[in-house]
């Protein structure tokens, strides 16, 4: 009897099938999502690096009293 409930179950692979797809869809939606946000990473760091480089280095002297 078991035997039987289980091949009943084999006939329809729709469910199967609608379970893979949305597991494929979630996978390549979380793929996208992490490069998505590397690349965003990667140039705010870009610009913070530029904005660094652009800005004139000031140095600090020492004022010395002179006796």
């Amino acid at each position: 009897m078991p035997g039987t409930l289980f091949l009943a179950g084999a006939d329809n692979p729709g469910p199967a099938l609608a379970v893979a797809c949305l597991n494929l869809f979630v996978a390549l939606a979380l793929v996208s999502v992490s490069v998505l946000l590397g690349l965003i990473v990667s140039i705010v760091a870009l610009l913070c690096d530029r904005a660094r480089e652009s800005q004139p280095i000031r140095l600090k002297l020492e004022r010395r009293a002179v006796r």
